[in-house]
């Protein structure tokens, strides 16, 4: 979506690939409520479409008898794992936050007033939300960040820090958005071959660098380091920029949702 809309006939295309019987699945770091408020303001929800939801990059809600039913035991086991990370997120958001933040604000981007906008999510929101979240005022800040907490990671915990534009999250290694729409993929009895993976920010690398054999392709306003993936596993590098770059894709594999198998 450009600026929280997506173009009407866009979404009218993807409404045709779910009537075509095939899927299309919205994975987002968003919560549920936000996510289904944000399909919603786009006339994007209702009676199955989109066919599923991923929210917080984790947690899988399947359309089944008029709602979204969750894959309960997967989101429980996903939740508690990043939840039992809190004790060594915290500790090292606030090592970035007291040591490293002021010194890379006066010394590596004191041009760059991304760092003196610094915010953490609030401590009952990551209790409920079961992990740290940073956000920078710059992506060129959120991208020293992540560099930072990557390199400071502990050696005997699997944690990893993951950027989505000017946000940054400190999650489980065995989580993210390849990993959970793998486990989607599997849960609906489809080869790898038969998923599409559309994405633009860091933490749609998962899906898209081969790992899991999606096909893969990126907008054209996507990450450089996204393109770069993209490009290296022989995916579709879209000229259009957000849902211009859907349209694209769309128009490429034939207008007809038979020519789509799936976009996630």
């Amino acid at each position: 979506m450009k600026q929280g809309r997506l173009d009407a006939a866009v979404g009218a295309m993807l409404r045709q690939v779910v009537d075509g019987y095939r899927m299309f699945v919205v994975i987002t770091g968003r919560p549920l409520e936000s996510i289904r408020n944000a399909l919603a303001a786009n006339q994007l929800l209702g009676d199955g479409f989109p066919s599923a939801l991923v929210c917080e990059e984790r947690d899988i809600y399947i359309w089944d008898d008029g709602d979204y039913q969750p894959l309960l035991e997967h989101n429980q086991a996903a939740t508690a794992a990043e939840s039992a990370l809190l004790s060594v997120t915290r500790p090292l958001a606030a090592t970035l936050r007291d040591a490293w933040l002021p010194y890379a604000a006066a010394k590596l981007l004191r041009d760059d007033a991304g760092l003196k906008e610094f915010e953490q999510s609030q401590p009952a929101v990551e209790e409920q939300r079961g992990y740290v979240e940073l956000r920078f005022g710059s992506v060129t800040a959120a991208r020293a960040a992540q560099s930072w907490l990557l390199s400071h990671l502990p050696d005997n915990e699997p944690i990893t820090a993951v950027r989505n534009n000017r946000l940054v999250s400190l999650r489980h290694t065995a989580f993210g958005k390849g990993a959970v729409l793998d486990v989607l993929r599997k849960h609906l009895g489809l080869r790898s071959t038969e998923v599409m993976a559309v994405g633009d920010s860091g933490n749609d690398l998962t899906m898209l660098n081969g790992s899991y054999g999606f096909h893969a392709a990126a907008v054209g306003n996507a990450d450089a380091e996204v393109k770069a993936a993209v490009i290296a596993h022989n995916g579709t590098l879209l000229k259009g920029e957000a849902y211009e770059g859907i349209r694209e894709l769309l128009e490429l594999c034939g207008w007809t949702p038979d020519a789509v198998q799936r976009i996630g």
